[in-house]
């Protein structure tokens, strides 16, 4: 649980005694101190010709920020200053130790004993030296102490908020948008990634889930959540942050679904991340506070044969935006159930290598939303009410006849292969006449893209069974 309010104005004001106390001795060893310690594998940002961004470690710290705090750290010798020196870090320690509330966010949680060596102290000692480092680095080397409280504040929130607020982003790759910010619903936006958060976002990986930094990086926009946070239950809370579970993942695919419906620009994302709100537990420099993961859901040839370095990139324009909005906002106010298992068999087709798989994703899609418990023969109704879903799409420009030859077609593959048949060239193509020769992979898709854009534009037809009466048989007038 959140440490109780009352203990936090002592607290702040223990630390500020210990800040006044030594903010002059840091400040008077910066300025007369040759060397100073860079902050090592400090990210760097760089853009390539395409656009996308590029961010690399530093790994020796040449050209990085100065780790001021480096000033109280021994490297095997003494240190430029001496916290022993430093007499008002006693009473905040002895403060902290002797509340469990206070040593549970503050200390160091390390059990073992070691001869000389106080984890706790060297907790406190950490704290205060990077709330130092951030001023200056912010402030500089003027004494304000209204300043000074403001950090205090932000750097100790972690321990007295109840709730731990957070704006999730999502990167999203290889699309370029016309846009610095275009809003989909109320808290969920696109958002131009600023340099800071670039360079911040560098920390949000896995280290069980492998992607190419080139890939990672390859996003100059982010779908952006707000207005979600953290129970703040013990120190550990926010370590939630670190794995792909803890985020709103349906509302995430449900945008990646809506942006496939509108086009068919090759996209994904590598990354979920967090950054804190009005509250950080720890600070680098002038980094932001962010927590995340590595993922996986992107098409397998971003990492093959330097996709990245591509210079043709699709753009995504205000038109197509609005359709992803009005897409969006159908699927999140959906209810049917059908819905969300063709979803993420969508999805799947988008993501995957084998072409084969691909089409058994797709066809498992159109049978979900399309199926009912009668028992004539599925292939034959499926492609009657796929055709007659199309006349109410007005992109669609084929007859009804070559509709219903595709659909047919797909299916003829699709037996093919549950079946193990090996001579499969010949299903790999559709030929239909007038029509240029199309691959059944790209068929499967389009036509389960424009049966769930149908679908979720007139939802009665979620009931299989009222595209037989009203479409196929004409008892009524869709609406």
């Amino acid at each position: 649980m959140a440490i109780d309010q009352k203990k936090r104005e002592k607290l702040n004001h223990l630390i500020l005694e210990c800040i006044k106390e030594v903010f002059p001795i840091l400040v008077d060893k910066i300025q007369k101190k040759k060397y100073i310690l860079s902050y090592t594998n400090f990210p760097e940002l760089t853009f390539a010709e395409n656009g996308f961004p590029r961010i690399r470690k530093n790994f020796w710290g040449n050209n990085s920020p100065k780790n001021f705090a480096s000033l109280f750290s021994k490297y095997g010798g003494e240190p430029d200053i001496d916290w022993k020196d430093i007499f008002t870090l006693k009473d905040l320690y002895h403060f902290i130790c002797k509340d469990n509330d206070l040593l549970n966010y503050f200390g160091s949680h390390i059990q073992i004993e070691i001869p000389d060596y106080n984890f706790d102290e060297i907790s406190i000692q950490n704290f205060i030296g990077n709330i130092l480092d951030f001023y200056i680095h912010s402030y500089g080397y003027e004494f304000f102490e209204e300043n000074f409280l403001s950090v205090i504040e932000l750097r100790t929130n972690f321990a007295f908020l109840e709730k731990l607020p957070i704006i999730i982003y999502v990167p999203i790759l290889f699309l370029n948008f016309e846009i610095e910010k275009y809003d989909l619903a109320e808290g969920v936006s696109i958002q131009r990634i600023s340099d800071q958060l670039h360079l911040s976002r560098a920390e949000a990986k896995s280290n069980n889930i492998v992607v190419h930094d080139c890939v990672l990086d390859s996003a100059t926009h982010a779908l952006v959540i707000e207005n979600y946070y953290i129970d703040n239950k013990d120190r550990d809370s926010y370590d939630c942050l670190y794995y792909k579970e803890a985020y709103p993942n349906v509302l995430i695919q449900n945008f990646f679904s809506a942006l496939r419906l509108v086009n068919d620009y090759k996209t994904g994302y590598a990354q979920i991340f967090s950054k804190s709100e009005n509250w950080t537990s720890d600070f680098k420099e002038n980094l932001l506070n962010v927590r995340g993961c590595s993922v996986r859901e992107f098409p397998h040839e971003f990492e093959f044969n330097r996709y990245w370095l591509s210079n043709n990139f699709p753009i995504v324009n205000l038109d197509q935006l609005n359709k992803v909005k009005d897409l969006y906002g159908k699927l999140a106010s959906n209810n049917h159930k059908s819905i969300p298992i063709a979803l993420k068999r969508l999805n799947s087709c988008m993501l995957r290598q084998d072409e084969e798989d691909t089409v058994l994703d797709a066809t498992i899609a159109l049978e979900i939303l399309l199926s009912d418990d009668g028992k004539t023969e599925m292939t034959h109704k499926l492609a009657l009410r796929v055709t007659a879903l199309s006349k109410l799409d007005s992109n669609i420009s084929e007859s009804p006849k070559d509709i219903f030859d595709k659909v047919k077609k797909v299916y003829a593959y699709r037996s093919g292969i549950v079946h193990g048949n090996k001579n499969l060239e010949k299903s790999k193509k559709i030929k239909i006449p007038n029509i240029v020769e199309l691959k059944t992979v790209d068929v499967s898709i389009s036509l389960l893209k424009m049966v769930l854009k149908v679908l979720l534009s007139h939802e009665k037809f979620l009931d299989a069974k009222k595209i037989d009466e009203e479409l196929l048989l004409g008892f009524s007038q869709p609406t």
